[in-house]
């Protein structure tokens, strides 16, 4: 199975390659073993991280696009090196984005015209929902390729990105993480009562500040760090939300989901 997951940044690559190690121990390999024929091309500010199974028989690109507004021409261009290598397609593009603070599913359907020039692949009333497959299919040199498409936007279920799941790893930890946890939004939400005028006056910035001062609570030496700090130091991984949130993707890129 070869898949590619396409993210934003590079705080949601490693995210998703820490969890992948993690969760199913998948580690990293070279860009070969993914595929022999050809390359993903990560143009600056843009990172590519290629990791197996351990058995090798699934290898996934996991894609940083440098921002938002690069994401929406990625999936042309993969399907276009489908067109181009139909014996070692792309099997599977997972679109993997922050809601923030709006719906996933009308964000998930906003995507929809990002495959308005791949007609060709397209399905009768296609429609991308939020976490749902979509299989596009394509004769190409009398070769039948398929790719499924799977947008994951999270949260599903409210506002926020990654940092909300996270900070709901702490919650789901222990009792005291429950308390860390719902003590942190109380104290981000009074900015959001009474806006501040330089800062954490972006809905973005009050979602990343609630994981930040749990994190600064469950473990003050890695308060100040980088992102990664951050993660390393609660085992979210393990954490019934984040694996709710991670499943489709881990049944697609392992070939038990079509």
């Amino acid at each position: 199975m070869r898949s590619v997951i396409v993210c934003e940044g590079r705080d949601d690559l490693w995210f998703i390659s820490y969890y992948l190690h993690k969760a199913l121990k998948w580690n990293e390999c070279d860009a070969s073993l993914w595929c022999k024929s050809y390359n993903l091309s990560a143009k600056s500010g843009q990172k590519v991280f290629y990791m197996t199974s351990p058995d090798e028989k699934h290898q996934v690109a996991i894609f940083s696009s440098g921002g938002q507004n690069r994401l929406d021409r990625l999936p042309k261009e993969w399907l276009t090196l489908n067109e181009k290598n139909p014996s070692s397609a792309i099997d599977a593009i997972i679109i993997f984005r922050d809601c923030d603070d709006r719906s996933p599913d009308d964000l998930a359907h906003s995507m929809n015209n990002w495959f308005a020039d791949c007609t060709t692949w397209l399905p009768n009333h296609f429609v991308l929902n939020n976490n749902e497959p979509v299989l596009l299919r394509n004769e190409i040199d009398e070769v039948d390729v398929s790719t499924t498409i799977l947008p994951v936007i999270i949260p599903f279920d409210e506002a926020g990105a990654i940092e909300t799941l996270l900070l709901q790893a702490i919650e789901d930890s222990s009792d005291d993480g429950k308390r860390i946890a719902q003590s942190s939004r109380e104290y981000i939400r009074q900015f959001e009562d009474a806006p501040l005028s330089q800062y954490l006056n972006k809905q973005r910035l009050r979602t990343k500040a609630k994981y930040s001062a749990a994190v600064a609570i469950t473990n003050p030496d890695h308060s100040t760090g980088t992102f990664m700090d951050f993660m390393l130091a609660t085992p979210w991984e393990q954490s019934a939300s984040i694996k709710t949130h991670m499943e489709k993707v881990v049944q697609l890129i392992t070939g038990q989901l079509q």
